[in-house]
């Protein structure tokens, strides 16, 4: 088999099988596990960056976009960061190597 093929379809595949491992990770997470409580908000009473963090995934599993807002917008940063990500791995890999190189001229801007 061609290795640009094997390459192509690990590239569709790979991301499909890790977003769904990592769904099924964090619904077992969320139903039967107790997180322990923040180390920063416990001693200091303040919220650190990540406060509000597991919360915002367990609205997002449950497709509750507000309320994962509300909790923390740093999971939509990182959501998009990783589809930006995904995107220029595409691109790399089926693209034309001109729009590609547009494409990260854009980004470098």
């Amino acid at each position: 088999m061609n290795k640009s093929i094997v390459k192509k379809v690990l590239v569709f595949l790979v991301p499909l099988v890790a977003v769904f491992l990592l769904y099924i990770l964090a619904v077992y997470v969320a139903n039967n596990i107790s997180l322990p409580p923040c180390i920063t908000y416990t001693l200091f009473h303040i919220n650190c960056p990540g406060c509000g963090m597991t919360r915002s995934v367990i609205a997002l599993l449950h497709f509750d976009f507000l309320f994962s807002l509300r909790q923390n917008a740093f999971i939509i940063v990182g959501i998009v960061l990783a589809l930006m990500y995904y995107i220029e791995l595409v691109l790399k890999v089926f693209g034309s190597q001109k729009f590609y190189s547009d494409y990260c001229t854009i980004l470098e801007r």
